[in-house]
């Protein structure tokens, strides 16, 4: 896979996520098992926003030349994606999120490899 192809499918899963939480966080989350009150709401809609950012930024440097700018951005999403996934597991194991959190860990995963491939391995 190209880094480009892989921007693209990053920023369709970041807008998909970012929309959801910005527009409707509450029947959004709700597919996971949650139910937000109004902190939980404008909570969500502060994640959206930064996630809408971030699916911009990932738009915009699709057909970028490689740079150490665009390396900074992969390993901070690799990090973002890392950070992210003990607290979704968590909430899982825990009963606050259904079974189809899962699907966010996997995204999680996947986007992690791809960032961690295109911000370590495959320099050029």
């Amino acid at each position: 896979m190209k880094l480009s192809t892989f921007l693209v499918l990053a920023s369709i899963a970041y807008i998909g996520f970012g929309a959801g939480l910005l527009i409707a966080p509450g029947p959004f989350m709700s597919t996971y098992g949650l139910s937000l009150d109004e902190s939980g709401m404008l909570m969500s809609r502060v994640l959206g926003s930064s996630l809408i950012g971030f699916t911009l930024i990932f738009w915009w440097s699709r057909n970028a030349p490689n740079s150490e700018t665009l390396q900074a951005i992969l390993r901070a999403s690799l990090i973002y994606n890392i950070l992210d996934l003990p607290t979704n597991v968590i909430a899982i194991q825990s009963g606050l999120m259904n079974t189809l959190a899962w699907s966010a860990v996997i995204l999680h995963v996947l986007l992690a490899i791809g960032f961690g491939y295109f911000g370590f391995v495959k320099q050029s």
